[in-house]
């Protein structure tokens, strides 16, 4: 993704983790919304301040049955995730998703982290998507 012409995006929204058991398994979702950040329509923008103007859309991920596996200081999940745009299927439809729950000593599960494989990261880009756990 070339920042200088289409970026960078503030990535926004709700997820929901489910573990099921024992089964080493668990279903993940996310809502999020992209839009230009403030600094892009300021400085490379062409003045149109509205949701056209900052490429705002929408995403909806979901991995059903995804992999958990333990890492250092929390876990982690991986499967192919579906994701659509504005509810539509996205032209990344289908792409590899790690999902990592951490914490540290005071919050044990307290951060999250999306790295998309390709061709996500063609969209979301190869850096991980932060975010934080508000309920365990």
């Amino acid at each position: 993704m070339d920042l200088r012409t289409t970026g960078p995006y503030e990535v926004r929204g709700t997820w929901n983790l489910q573990l099921k058991g024992s089964s080493g398994k668990a279903n993940f979702e996310a809502a999020l919304n992209m839009v230009l950040s403030d600094g892009w329509v300021l400085t490379l923008g062409d003045g149109n301040f509205g949701p056209n103007g900052r490429g705002a859309h929408t995403h909806h991920i979901t991995m059903l049955n995804a992999d958990v596996t333990p890492i250092t200081g929390g876990f982690k999940i991986n499967a192919t995730a579906t994701v659509t745009l504005n509810g539509s299927p996205a032209p990344i439809s289908l792409t590899p998703l790690e999902v990592d729950i951490t914490g540290g000593t005071t919050v044990k599960f307290s951060k999250v982290a999306l790295t998309f494989g390709t061709p996500g990261s063609m969209h979301f880009g190869t850096e991980p998507l932060p975010g934080v756990v508000r309920r365990p």
